[in-house]
């Protein structure tokens, strides 16, 4: 029961941003948006947020264009207009990633393959210390 949220970032590539521990779409987009208050320090105890190894100095709120995975159902969704579209596993994707030295790397996959990175990129987080963050 959670859901991956991937920012849109410099118009066609994906960020991993958080994991929110919730199976609503909706409840994940609510709690990756600023209203009073940054949503990555905000007091809400819902959900837990956990972040990826980028640093928080970036993030912004999640908005049309964005990609969020439901892990319960396996299924890849762009943030729309109104609401959520599904996107097929072979839908091409760009993203980038930061690597430990804090080079930028852009990347071109199949939503199955970003699919399968951001599985990993939750372990990776899991074993690291200082990545956890309660909501």
């Amino acid at each position: 029961m959670s859901i991956v949220v991937f920012h849109n970032a410099f118009g066609d590539h994906m960020n991993f941003v958080a994991q929110v521990m919730t199976d609503s779409m909706d409840v994940a987009y609510r709690l990756t948006n600023s209203i009073d208050n940054p949503w990555f320090i905000n007091d809400n105890k819902e959900e837990i947020v956990v972040f990826s190894k980028n640093e928080i100095k970036g993030i912004r709120s999640t908005s049309i264009g964005d990609i969020m995975i439901d892990l319960s159902t396996n299924t890849m969704y762009i943030v729309a207009s109104f609401g959520f579209d599904q996107l097929e596993l072979d839908t091409v994707v760009k993203y980038y990633e930061v690597n430990d030295s804090g080079d930028t790397i852009y990347m071109e996959d199949t939503a199955e393959v970003l699919y399968r990175k951001a599985i990993q990129s939750m372990i990776d987080s899991s074993v690291r210390k200082g990545v956890s963050s309660r909501m």
